[in-house]
Parts: structure tokens; sequence; C-alpha cells
């Protein structure tokens, strides 16, 4: 008879984990989640864009932007306790490098332009700002700016961390953007094709829109209330 491995695997994984390890994973999972939200919010061509679908795709830009500075916020308080140029690594990618362009779905999605009255966010935006990490890089060299060992204390702060009090949203967004043109600079950016196979809901888009397209264009796809 076989010895049962069953105690072994009973052992849970967060038993090995710091407290502020847990915290980030629980912070990229949420962030995750809200990805995929705003992604299908993006597909739903079916929806004409009316107030109250551009309303649910705004709020959904909104909540990936405070997932993505909590996400920031985490790793900041997980590189204090622990190597403060040690990657977080997810699903085998430098999760904070991920970030820089998982978000670039949004710059090709046409309800998210009809939502934002024809405005189109650049890509390379994790924020959802006007001007994104390419325009904050720039912008770098015009002002002083903390030094990266610094940043964990500033970001955790700015955040309400101990009982802080939490920093207004531009200084805490203009905080993280710096956070991951750091790691860029430190580890350097994804290439293109790496962040394509690391993440897929800019292919997943536009492969919906394709199809979306086709069913219309071959009469598959009614008006609103066709069907009703």
């Amino acid at each position: 008879m076989q010895p049962s491995v069953g105690r072994a695997k009973a052992i849970r994984y967060e038993s090995f984990q710091v407290p502020e390890e847990l915290a980030v994973l629980r912070a990229i999972v949420a962030r995750e989640r809200g990805l995929d939200d705003l992604l299908a919010l993006c597909s739903a061509f079916e929806d004409d864009a009316d107030a109250d679908s551009s309303v649910a795709l705004l709020e959904a830009v909104l909540r990936v932007r405070a997932l993505s500075l909590a996400v920031v916020d985490a790793v900041a308080g997980w590189r204090r306790r622990m190597v403060p140029t040690l990657p977080f690594v997810w699903r085998g990618v430098n999760y904070v490098l991920k970030m820089a362009s998982d978000l670039d779905f949004l710059s090709r999605s046409r309800l998210a332009r009809a939502a934002l009255d024809g405005v189109r966010l650049p890509k390379r935006n994790p924020f959802a700002t006007v001007g994104g990490l390419d325009q904050s890089l720039r912008a770098c060299w015009q002002r002083e700016l903390p030094d990266a060992a610094d940043l964990p204390v500033l970001l955790d702060s700015t955040a309400g961390g101990h009982g802080g009090s939490s920093a207004p949203l531009p200084a805490r967004i203009r905080l993280a953007e710096h956070f991951l043109l750091l790691e860029e600079r430190r580890c350097g950016r994804l290439a293109a094709a790496d962040a394509a196979l690391v993440d897929r809901r800019l292919e997943t888009l536009v492969k919906r829109e394709a199809e979306f397209a086709s069913k219309r264009r071959f009469g598959a796809v009614g008006t609103r209330g066709a069907d009703l």
C-alpha cells in the first residue's frame, strides 16, 4: 500500500508566505478579475453605447485604476520587508512589468472611446490616464523624483498605510507610474510579443470585434429588440 500524500497536499501554501506576499497575491487576483470584467464590457457589441452601458464601462475603468494602484501599494509593502529590488513573479512573469501593457485593449475598444466622448486612451496605461506611462516618462526629465529606495515607503504612506491618511489621487498615480518606470529601467520592458503571450486580452478583443462585424455583415446579429 502506497503512503498517502494527502497530508503533504493539505499543507496550505499560505503557511510559507509572509502577510505582505499574500496581500500582493490578493491584490493581483482582484485586479485580474477587474480586467476580465472590463474586457467583457468592452466586448458587449450587441448593446448600443447607451447611457447605462457607458456608465458601467466608465465605472469598470475607474475600478481597474484603483485595483492597479492597490497592486503597486501591495508590492511596495512587500518590498519593504523583502529585498527591495526583488521582482514579484506571478505565473512566471514580473507582474509589475506585465501591468504596463495589459490594459492596452482599452485603447483599442470603440465602446470605451464612445464612453469617453471620443477620447482614445493611449497604450501602456495601467492607471487609465490621458497621457499614460510614456507621457509620464517624458515628464520625469522635467521634475525631481524620489529615489528608487524611497518609493516603497512613499507609496505606503500615500496609500494610508500604518494609519496614515491617503494622499490625493493624482499624487498616488504619479508615484505609481514612477514605480513602474523604475521597474522597466531596472528589468527592461516586456517585449511586445512577450506581453501578448503573457496577457491575451487585446487579442481576445480583436477577435471578438472581428466575429461581431462578420455576424452583423451577414445578418446573424439583428438590431436590439428584434428577438423580443
